[in-house]
């Protein structure tokens, strides 16, 4: 019998603020980092719009740009899934960062 291709998935495992600096502005002027930072954002922003029921954003997956689709867990982390390649990921420290639309949503303007 011949073997199946392996298909190999992704999951990434993030610290929002790793694609921050000290004033909490997007860290990566430019390259791959800039685009991980905004597809990690992109993430935040569906997640807490969806969060406070207010969600039709849906985020391109950075590995195959599919549609991805996030929830905030029970551990306050976001997960996320691409529904076309299976890449997934887990976020964290997101909460308070310039992505974070929560308090927005929620109709109270808190500093970030």
């Amino acid at each position: 019998a011949a073997l199946m291709p392996h298909k190999r998935l992704l999951m990434y495992i993030t610290d929002a603020t790793h694609f921050l600096d000290a004033n909490g502005a997007i860290g990566p002027k430019d390259g791959y980092g800039r685009k991980m930072a905004e597809f990690f954002g992109s993430v935040i922003v569906a997640a807490t719009l969806t969060e406070t029921g207010t969600s039709d954003h849906v985020p391109k997956c950075i590995r195959c740009g599919g549609a991805v689709s996030s929830v905030v867990g029970v551990s306050g982390a976001i997960e996320w899934k691409c529904g076309a390649c299976a890449t997934e990921g887990r976020l964290s420290n997101w909460r308070n960062t310039l992505w974070d639309l929560t308090p927005i949503c929620n109709g109270s303007q808190t500093e970030h």
